[in-house]
């Protein structure tokens, strides 16, 4: 039997002190006091006089008591089970019931659900109090149905609170009954567009900080959700807020996640007694709207940009922004296993193509890959997750397979975008684990430090196949000779904990294919530059290095003039805009510090700066150098189209660092090296002012055409006395070579001297005529000397030369001596006479 019809809900008197302000008490549906129905009761004394008027239990029959699926565990998940969620069926048959609305004050009758656990709570009556008070929200007007709705109750007063023998009751009443009921109320207020709850009621409930906002309040996680109090719609829901240093020591903006407001069909899934929403697909509703509506979904944890951007479309299997909410008690890895235990699940996903099954296998694999990255790896920045996945009293909210934003991208790491796959670039889950709100006096606020945690763990497959070593992936890794160069990011993996950066790991890989215009001989696979990436918190503002200090020594393929360029230290850096001015346009550098060791170039040793020749070593020889670039341009809109540009505009050079021949020119000749220089067909050298100037001994001579390099010097010629322009006469001298070259070429830059008419005038009246410039090695001493003789000189006055008859020529020679210093010199001229 059965029982069937209406009883009056019908208290002892002595509980009429625990009714509230609108005269009600709340009825617990199950086992959870987080799911109530507010009813009015009528009360009886000891002599059987009833007062008041109670609203009705009422009892229908025929409704369905059968759980085809009990207790509700993980399947193993293949297409064409665990496909939708199994309700009760007709199989065995019970009376459900429903409350009727009967009291004479119209009180109307409301469900109440919140997430066991998650409760809201808001400021005390006492406005000095800074304690909060449980607040009850309606989740539906049961009274405002155009039907008595009716749902499974069960008695379970004289049930033993310890499981029988047969059954499980409080898991009966956690898988089975309160989710039934949940789901039977939420369709009726769905589609029937019933408000969470009566304004009278909320009002009644709610304390001091209600003000023309709605009503301030917070979860035991720390969310904050305002409530209208006309309806018991939330105006914001909020879930975390966070505000940071940034890079260049100022305080960021204020980042928000949160709804505003939420949809209603979001606040009555969130609503629920046991939580688990999983939400992988943003439907549109009948009305035009989304499920995730008005939702604020990027978060920063110290400059790094989270969006929660859960897909409008179907993904057809590749899901990606997989938002889960986990307010109930059991293990994440078996929840997700089971569509019977989530909270309307035909809502929140796709649910075409077997839809369910294939995103409870998903989130099953990933997860479980997640934790097989801990356990048997022993990746330790995993453990967190682990914990996460295996803990049964973990609640919280974490997403999974996480955007990264590429426009919001940390400015001082744009850079690396350029070596990033961005279809595999994402984090592999973003979560909030506590937020802080305050009350002020009744005030209400979330203060921005909330606690988050992430992880974003990119790999390149290549190095991932590897064993994600740096060593293996230098010695044994494909290398792209096809291009100049080639920029990847191995590795980029950031823990964040607290919402800061707890373990940062980065490997990049530059390779180099060309040098000076000439091709680099990739076989001792020194080309291929492997840059360790490394983190640092100074008070709070966050600084990234990348570099390499190990020894790498880039032959080249033509090595007429260089024989090698030696790296001994290698940097990247993004260039970040100054005065904070936003740019399409990222431009990066790797840097490299080093030595250039030139060749000996046979019968004159020209650019002298290198190994000796009974040397047996290469290492740490030759011409030092710091500033050497290579530039990196791409727009940020397409990062994978690169720009790359050898660069030697900012190169200096140490030469107290380097190591000249000892029989070389520079050792042997006044010169100071003062940069380096280059150019092409249209801006050549003498088209700059330089004379060429002779080495008839030099057997690699080669005129400048084309792309060319020069290291140019300061040529300290002395002082031709009291007629000269100015006291000193220091000139410039260049060492060119062309791109491809068998030889070199050498000039001279004399100060007022036009090099298409060789002369320069003396106090205006005067005029020096030159002839030809040669440099040579001295003949006839004991010791290496050098010589630059300027032939043919004649002084004109007006139309008369001097002296006639003859020739004046002028010679510069360095001091022959071993330990001489270079810029000491010697000159003398002389007369030949016709």
């Amino acid at each position: 039997m059965t029982p069937q019809g209406a009883s009056i809900l019908t208290l002892d008197i002595s509980y009429q002190k625990n009714i509230d302000t609108n005269n009600q008490v709340q009825l617990m549906c199950g086992l959870g006091s987080t799911e109530t129905i507010s009813f009015t009761p009528q009360f009886i004394d000891s002599n059987n006089v009833v007062t008041g008027s109670g609203d009705w239990l009422y009892y229908q029959t025929n409704q369905n008591a059968f759980a085809p699926q009990f207790p509700i565990q993980a399947t193993q998940n293949v297409v064409g089970s665990n496909t939708t969620q199994e309700w009760l069926a007709n199989s065995y048959i019970t009376a459900w019931n429903g409350v009727v609305l009967a009291n004479q004050n119209e009180t109307p009758v409301v469900y109440h659900a919140q997430p066991q656990g998650s409760p809201l709570f808001s400021p005390d009556k006492d406005s000095q109090s800074p304690l909060f008070s449980h607040l009850t929200t309606g989740s539906g007007v049961l009274s405002a149905a155009s039907q008595t709705i009716f749902f499974p109750l069960v008695p379970y007063g004289a049930t033993a609170a310890t499981p029988s023998q047969n059954v499980d009751f409080s898991l009966f009443e956690k898988q089975i009954l309160n989710p039934s009921r949940k789901a039977i109320i939420a369709n009726v207020m769905s589609t029937q567009n019933i408000p969470p709850t009566a304004s009278r009621l909320l009002t009644a409930r709610a304390s001091v900080n209600e003000n023309a906002s709605g009503i301030s309040s917070t979860s035991p996680q720390g969310f904050y959700v305002n409530v209208d109090s006309t309806d018991g719609k939330w105006n914001t829901l909020q879930l975390a807020s966070n505000q940071f240093l940034t890079s260049d020591g100022t305080l960021s903006k204020v980042f928000n996640l949160q709804f505003s407001p939420p949809s209603t069909t979001l606040q009555t899934a969130l609503q629920s007694n046991q939580l688990f929403l999983v939400i992988s697909y943003n439907q549109k509703l009948s009305d035009g709207t989304y499920v995730l509506d008005n939702f604020s979904n990027e978060m920063e944890i110290t400059e790094w940009p989270f969006i929660l951007n859960v897909p409008k479309e179907p993904t057809n299997g590749k899901y990606k922004n997989v938002l889960i909410f986990k307010f109930c008690t059991g293990k994440l890895t078996d929840k997700v296993k089971n569509i019977q235990g989530w909270n309307s699940p035909d809502t929140f996903n796709d649910t075409r193509t077997n839809g369910l099954p294939n995103l409870s296998m998903w989130l099953e694999q990933y997860i479980q890959s997640g934790m097989d990255k801990y356990t048997v790896q022993h990746d330790n920045d995993y453990l967190n997750f682990y914990n996460i996945a295996t803990n049964p009293s973990w609640q919280g909210i974490i997403a999974l397979g996480v955007d990264i934003s590429v426009q919001d991208f940390p400015k001082e790491l744009q850079g690396l975008l350029a070596g990033i796959d961005l279809n595999n670039f994402y984090a592999h889950h973003f979560g909030v684990d506590i937020s802080i709100v305050n009350n002020d006096k009744g005030t209400v606020s979330m203060q921005p430090t909330s606690s988050m945690f992430a992880l974003i763990d990119y790999e390149d497959p290549t190095f991932e196949g590897m064993g994600s070593d740096p060593v293996v992936y230098k010695n044994t890794a494909p290398i792209n000779g096809a291009v100049d160069y080639d920029f990847v990011v191995l590795q980029l993996k950031i823990v964040f904990t607290n919402s800061k950066i707890y373990n940062y790991n980065s490997y990049l890989a530059l390779t180099v294919n060309k040098l000076f215009g000439e091709k680099v001989d990739g076989t001792n696979r020194a080309n291929l530059i492997i840059l360790t990436g490394t983190y640092e918190n100074s008070n709070g503002v966050p600084s990234y290095t990348f570099t390499n200090t190990s020894d790498n020594v880039l032959n080249l393929v033509n090595a007429n003039i260089i024989t090698d360029v030696e790296i001994i230290k290698s940097s990247f850096v993004t260039v970040v805009p100054q005065n904070d001015v936003t740019s399409d346009t990222v431009n990066a550098k790797f840097s490299f510090w080093g030595f250039i060791n030139y060749n000996d170039l046979e019968g004159f040793d020209l650019f002298s700066f290198g190994t000796e020749p009974d040397s047996i070593t290469n290492n740490f020889r030759g011409l030092s150098y710091s500033n050497m670039y290579v530039d990196l341009t791409f727009q940020l809109e397409t990062p994978t189209t690169k720009n790359f540009v050898f660069d030697i505009s900012q190169m200096s050079f140490d030469v107290g660092q380097s190591t000249p021949r000892k029989d070389s020119l520079y050792s042997h000749f006044p010169l100071q090296l003062s940069g380096i220089t280059n150019g092409d067909a249209t801006n050549s050298p003498t088209s700059q002012g330089f004379l060429n100037v002779a080495i008839p001994s030099l057997q690699q001579q080669q005129s400048v055409s084309g792309q060319w390099y020069a290291l140019v010097f300061n040529l300290n010629m002395g002082t031709l006395g009291s007629l000269a322009s100015s006291a000193g006469f220091t000139s410039t001298f260049m060492m060119a070579w062309c791109v491809g070259a068998k030889g070199a070429w050498a000039g001279v830059k004399l100060p007022g001297v036009n090099p298409q008419a060789p002369s320069f005038s003396l106090q205006g009246v005067l005029k020096l005529n030159i002839g030809s410039i040669m440099l040579q090695k001295a003949t006839g001493t004991t010791s290496v000397a050098y010589l630059m003789k300027i032939n043919n000189i004649a002084l004109e006055v007006f139309s008369l030369s001097f002296p006639p008859g003859g020739n004046i020529c002028f010679m510069l020679f360095g001091n022959p001596a071993a330990n001489a210093k270079p810029e000491s010199l010697g000159w003398y001229g002389s007369y030949v006479k016709n």
